[in-house]
């Protein structure tokens, strides 16, 4: 059965969150789980492939280290007519599919992403959360973390994610907002808080949102910029 969806993972040393990723995963033929392993030094492939009686549709592949690489490596082999870029400490909400399908069949919009919960109770997520929402609206940009969706053609057309060291996410949104309308589903992807646990809330916030402006802004180099961002496991 040819896949009418393939959900595309660059995975890196995620043995502590793999598992649960995958497990909340859909188990459908219809629906193929492309994982591309960028080296991991841990126990990331062996979790992935113990799971794969759980997932009959699941392929694991080794790659280049790089998300950008990863995730391009992924759709060149990918058979759905739709792509959907899931990271790995992030899981989708139960009706998912449903919003991926409606939007991409509606041909109002050339790519779709979710809104961002955080997994960690408090205000300051909350806040976190609205503002990263209501940014990646007024800024119409997609980011990494929000399950970035559209159609495999139009993937390619705009040549995939260009290969940079940091900010794939933001750059492949320029291209496809030149294409077209996204859309912006407000039921959320559960995202992990383990960036803001480890290097401090409030730092990680006001980095994110300098870096992030930096590039959109000012055209910093994502060469530059990820000196200062420190890749969280």
């Amino acid at each position: 059965m040819k896949p009418w969806l393939s959900i595309i993972m660059p995975v890196y040393n995620e043995e502590l969150i793999i598992g649960d990723t995958l497990r909340h995963l859909p188990s459908r033929k219809d629906i193929e789980i492309i994982i591309a392993d960028g080296g991991s030094e841990d126990k990331t492939r062996d979790i992935i492939s113990n799971l794969t009686s759980h997932l009959p549709s699941l392929y694991l592949i080794e790659t280049p280290k790089g998300r950008a690489r990863q995730m391009n490596e992924g759709a060149n082999i990918s058979k759905g007519d739709i792509l959907l870029f899931l990271h790995g400490d992030c899981r989708l909400p139960e009706n998912a599919l449903e919003y991926i399908w409606d939007t991409i069949q509606s041909g109002r919009y050339v790519a779709g992403a979710f809104d961002i919960r955080i997994n960690k109770r408090g205000l300051f997520f909350r806040i976190t959360e609205k503002a990263a929402n209501m940014r990646s609206r007024y800024l119409r940009v997609i980011y990494g973390d929000q399950a970035m969706f559209m159609k495999r053609e139009t993937f390619f057309r705009v040549g995939g994610f260009p290969v940079l060291p940091l900010m794939e996410d933001i750059a492949i949104s320029k291209r496809l907002k030149r294409l077209g309308r996204f859309r912006f589903i407000n039921t959320p992807v559960i995202v992990s808080a383990r960036r803001w646990e480890k290097e401090g809330a409030f730092y990680t916030m006001f980095r994110d949102i300098t870096l992030a402006s930096a590039y959109i802004l000012f055209n910093v180099s994502p060469e530059k910029l990820v000196r200062y961002y420190k890749d969280v496991r």
